[in-house]
């Protein structure tokens, strides 16, 4: 059962974040998106013992604050590349 409730959460969740952020403003305290995740957290950190908590912890602060720095830096050293995948633009000489 709980591997089940993972995978329809896995497959589900990231598509119905994305309507239910479509559907509310933003607030305050964020979309409801981040009150979901917010709550499936603490419920996480609730259930698990303290060496899971840190690693817990730790993939967070890994997910939640590292990658989009490291995303944000790198960004700035990305290059444009074009190839046969790109749309194809039709000149026209007059």
């Amino acid at each position: 059962a709980f591997v089940s409730s993972v995978v329809t959460l896995f497959a589900f969740y990231p598509a119905s974040r994305h309507d239910i952020a479509g559907c509310y403003p933003n607030t305050i305290w964020g979309s409801p998106c981040f009150i979901i995740t917010c709550t499936l957290s603490l419920a996480a950190w609730l259930l698990l013992s303290s060496l899971e908590r840190f690693l817990f912890s730790c993939l967070q602060l890994l997910i939640l604050i590292l990658s989009p720095c490291l995303q944000w830096q790198l960004s700035r050293h990305k290059q444009i590349i074009t190839g046969p995948w790109d749309i194809a633009h039709i000149r026209t000489s007059k």
